[in-house]
């Protein structure tokens, strides 16, 4: 079956990219639009991503080879990076750096291409083009919201504050973003064992969705709470004076990447659970309301609004994933108890504050507040699990000895009878 569905999934992006290509080309060509060669490569490379990721990476996963794929990935901005060192000055051109970004997308290909020879035929089978195509559409338009919803801010700001207002929101949006790729490694490495679970046993697929809510949670707490309280600094390590502004943009869009480690679980249960449909529903209803949020906001707080917006946005999306999942995501209890770290990061995060504000500004400062975070943090949970582990205990203690002691009484009573 995975020839037939592999061999499938290729042919039909094979035609959709070339039919991309042949119409772009076309507009470009009719419209005489400038820089058209290079805006030509730029296109071909993203066009060919989408056969390295997700379709590549997606057989990878299946097979259960999870380490290959991602050293295959890695190779493209390495090999850009590289590409870019060693342009001579004199051919530096926004054409020269289109062609190393289309080559630095041929590099991943060539190499799945090479080691995929002799892993699967490749078949095309009309009926499960057919038959998944439906699915396939959902899917595609699902994802396309999720792009347009992670970069509506910038449109929005662009459109009502003007590129400098954007400058400076991308600065703290770019320092964000870096721990991104974590919930996203998750969900590369997990989907196929949510998708097993459910195939198997609901049960196991609460459980594991639980699991990873409950250590993506634990992760953003540790991550953003330093990122949190270190915002000024590492915006003006980063960048210069005028940037400062961007770390309250970097404290506002951590809460919002909080909601959206949060919801990657989700995001992956619903697919599970084969409710594409009703999750692309979710996604259509937050980005319509985060849409009237960050106009709005931006409007009275310009892009500090629209990072609130955004931070707005994702707890709504979270509500309508939980309502979605409804029956396997152990129920409002199952989110208070995965999320308390929510609790124990909060309390951490106001003691590191208050303790830094009595030190002087500077790299001694940032050292010892996020020690003193990470230890209250670290401290505070363990306990927490010590305490819930021996109420776990104690409670299943309780429950044995009960049933021993009705044991006990339905033997007596048979003596007696």
């Amino acid at each position: 079956m995975i020839p037939y569905l592999f061999g499938s999934a290729l042919f039909v992006r094979v035609v959709l990219t070339v039919l991309c290509a042949l119409i772009a080309a076309l507009f470009l060509f009719l419209r005489h639009v400038d820089q058209a060669a290079a805006i030509i490569l730029i296109l071909l490379g993203c066009l060919l991503t989408v056969f390295s990721n997700p379709l590549f990476l997606s057989f990878y996963r299946v097979k259960g080879i999870q380490i290959r794929p991602w050293l295959f990935l890695f190779t493209n901005p390495l090999s850009f990076i590289v590409y870019l060192l060693v342009l001579p000055r004199s051919l530096v051109s926004l054409r020269a750096a289109a062609l190393g970004f289309l080559l630095a997308q041929v590099l991943p290909l060539c190499l799945f291409l090479i080691d995929m020879t002799g892993r699967v035929q490749p078949r095309v089978s009309w009926r499960y083009i057919k038959k998944y195509s439906k699915t396939g559409a959902l899917f595609s338009l699902s994802q396309s919201f999720d792009y347009v919803f992670s970069r509506l801010d910038i449109f929005l700001i662009q459109f009502a504050l003007g590129p400098y207002s954007v400058g400076i929101y991308a600065a703290g949006q770019r320092v964000v973003s870096l721990f991104q790729l974590i919930p996203s490694s998750f969900h590369v490495v997990e989907l196929p064992e949510f998708h097993r679970a459910a195939a198997k046993n609901p049960l196991m697929l609460v459980e594991r969705f639980r699991n990873l809510r409950r250590l993506l949670c634990e992760l953003a707490f540790l991550f953003f709470g330093l990122l949190i309280l270190n915002s000024r600094f590492v915006v003006d390590f980063l960048f210069n004076e005028r940037y400062r502004s961007a770390s309250t943009v970097v404290v506002l869009l951590s809460l919002s990447s909080i909601l959206l480690f949060i919801n990657y679980p989700y995001y992956m249960l619903g697919e599970a659970i084969n409710k594409i449909r009703e999750r692309l529903f979710a996604r259509i209803y937050t980005f319509l309301l985060t849409i009237v949020l960050v106009f709005v906001l931006l409007r009275y707080s310009a892009i500090n609004g629209a990072a609130l917006g955004m931070v707005l946005g994702q707890l709504g999306f979270l509500f309508l994933l939980h309502r979605v999942t409804a029956g396997y995501n152990a129920g409002l209890l199952g989110l208070l108890s995965d999320t308390r770290s929510f609790v124990i990061g909060a309390l951490a995060l106001a003691f590191a504050f208050l303790c830094g504000r009595a030190l002087h500004e500077g790299f001694a400062k940032v050292i010892l507040v996020s020690v003193l975070y990470t230890l209250i943090y670290v401290v505070l949970g363990s306990w927490l699990k010590l305490v819930t582990s021996l109420g776990a205990l104690r409670q299943l203690r309780s429950e044995r000895s009960l049933a021993e002691q009705a044991s006990t009484n339905n033997a007596q009573l048979q003596n007696a009878e």
